[in-house]
């Protein structure tokens, strides 16, 4: 299986290919914006079971963070109370998902981390800018010195 993006008529659309077969993947209908509004979708990673992330845009480049099940249901991820958007770049077998936090607060905008826990809860991680996650849970990133290995206790 490999996850990406086409571009069709309607815009670009996250992809599926497995075994020579093409599954284009329903956009979103986030919360915040119709599905209508939904400019784009793009898939980035996939787990054994057939999970799905990536992001849906809009019409103003907001990004939303997506879950697809493995039957193609996009299932929005939630963002932190000060966040615009997020990336998900990355998802283990256990359903654990890491990527990129785009956060505003008095001193401006900046990324940071985000943990999304298989039961959906958002763990934003400050001081560390999550880029991929393996199985026993270990996070890849980096951190203001370079690059870091991690893992967060007390994961579900």
């Amino acid at each position: 299986q490999i996850v990406g993006s086409i571009q069709n008529a309607s815009g670009y659309r996250a992809a599926v290919w497995e075994k020579g077969v093409l599954r284009v993947l329903d956009h979103p209908a986030p919360a915040a914006c119709p599905a209508s509004c939904v400019r784009g979708s793009i898939a980035s990673a996939i787990n054994a079971r057939g999970t799905v992330v990536g992001l849906a845009f809009d019409l103003d480049d907001r990004l939303y963070p997506i879950a697809w099940s493995a039957d193609g249901t996009p299932n929005e991820l939630p963002l932190a109370a000060n966040a615009f958007g997020a990336e998900p770049r990355s998802i283990n077998d256990r359903g654990e998902i890491v990527g990129p936090l785009f956060v505003e607060d008095a001193g401006g905008t900046f990324t940071i981390g985000a943990l999304w826990r298989r039961d959906g809860t958002l763990v934003p991680l400050a001081d560390f800018l999550s880029m991929a996650i393996n199985n026993r849970g270990q996070i890849a990133g980096a951190v203001s010195t370079g690059a870091a290995l991690a893992t967060f206790r007390g994961q579900k």
